[in-house]
This record gives C-alpha cells, sequence and structure tokens, in this order.
C-alpha cells in the first residue's frame, strides 16, 4: 500500500541520516535529532528514535546505555504488535548482549528471536540475519531451522518483507546462510562454494 511505502521510504531516510552523521564523527547531533524523536506523539517514531540510541550508543562503547535504549523500542514495538520491528531490535539487542560479554542473555535473546520467527510468517531477507547470527554462535540446530522456515517462506506472498520481494535474492540470502552453516560446520570450502553461488545469484549481496 501506499502508506507502507511512505513508511519504508521514511526509515530508509531515517538510517541514511543516522549512517551519514556517524561517518562524518558528528555523534552528538546525531544523539541530539534521536532523542527528540522521543517525544513525537507516533509511539513508531519513539520506537525508531530508542533502536537508533541504542545503536548509537552501542557503537560508541556504551553497551548498558544501549541496551537500554534497544529494550524501550521492543516494548514498543511488542506494544504496537510490530512484528518486524521486534524481530530486528531483538537481533540488535542480542548482539549488544554478546558485545558486553553477557554470553547467556544474548543466548535467551536469540530464543526470543526465533521463536518470532517460528510463530510468525517472515521472509527469507529477515530471517537470513537470524540463521547468520545463529550460525556465527554455534547454534547449529536453530540455524538450520532458519534455514527450512527461510525455504517455506521464499514462495510465501504474505511473508513481511522490507522491500519489494525479489525470488533471486531471496535465493542469494539462502545460499549465504547456508554457507555460514558450512562454516560454522567446519566445511570452508561448501561455505565458499555457497557464498560464491550467492554472488553469482545476485553481486549486490
Amino acid at each position: 500500500s501506499q502508506r507502507l511505502e511512505r513508511s519504508r521510504s521514511h526509515r530508509r531516510v531515517h538510517d541514511v541520516f543516522l549512517g551519514r552523521l556517524i561517518r562524518l564523527g558528528d555523534l552528538d547531533r546525531a544523539a541530539a535529532h534521536f532523542g527528540q524523536m522521543l517525544a513525537e506523539k507516533s509511539s513508531s517514531s519513539q520506537a525508531r528514535g530508542y533502536r537508533s540510541l541504542g545503536l548509537l550508543e552501542t557503537y560508541r562503547g556504551r553497551y548498558s546505555a544501549g541496551i537500554d535504549h534497544l529494550k524501550q523500542a521492543i516494548i514498543i514495538n511488542r506494544t504496537n504488535k510490530a512484528l518486524v520491528s521486534e524481530f530486528r531490535d531483538r537481533l540488535f539487542l542480542a548482539r549488544a548482549y554478546r558485545a558486553k560479554g553477557m554470553a547467556q542473555a544474548a543466548a535467551e535473546e536469540l530464543d526470543a528471536v526465533h521463536r518470532l520467527a517460528t510463530t510468525s510468517t517472515l521472509a527469507p531477507e529477515w530471517l537470513s540475519r537470524l540463521g547468520k547470527e545463529e550460525a556465527r554462535s554455534g547454534r547449529m540446530p536453530q540455524a538450520r531451522a532458519t534455514l527450512g522456515l527461510m525455504a517455506k517462506t521464499a514462495g510465501d506472498a504474505t511473508a513481511a518483507s522490507s522491500v519489494n520481494r525479489n525470488a533471486e535474492a531471496e535465493r542469494a540470502h539462502f545460499e549465504i546462510v547456508q554457507g555460514e552453516v558450512e562454516l560454522a560446520e567446519g566445511r570452508a570450502a561448501k561455505g565458499v562454494e555457497s557464498f560464491e553461488s550467492a554472488y553469482v545469484i545476485d553481486p549486490n549481496m
């Protein structure tokens, strides 16, 4: 719908703005901008503000503050039933926990993300983020289960996606996660083959 496309466009502009300020090293300005979003009437804008502040704080190495912001974003997204946003922000939170050395908390958060993946219908582009994280964390049964979900939702037109669906890109996402699994299980040559296949399918991956 047009409303959904406008929302996606707004998020892309928001993310580009964040990335540009970080590259310029203007972190205080970025923090001020995202702090202003917390006062907006729209709860979805507030959630984006918390998420961006969380990412910014973790980028600065301030993991405790980043974790607190990401938790707030997750609470809002869960209340709004914004599944994809909750899924994404929980992945960010798991990474923040891991960066802070909180292995158990990171594992519990990945468990929560996997439950979201199995109780909803997400497109391969989103599931690939989970699959890569699981493989890199040594959670091989979960990573293989996520591969199975990717194969299942690749042909489901109702699966939640952030971009226009593209069958070739979805095949590439699958190959990338397959490659991560092969690497994690000690089959480096097969992993490289999967990565090469992903590049042939979609060089933008």
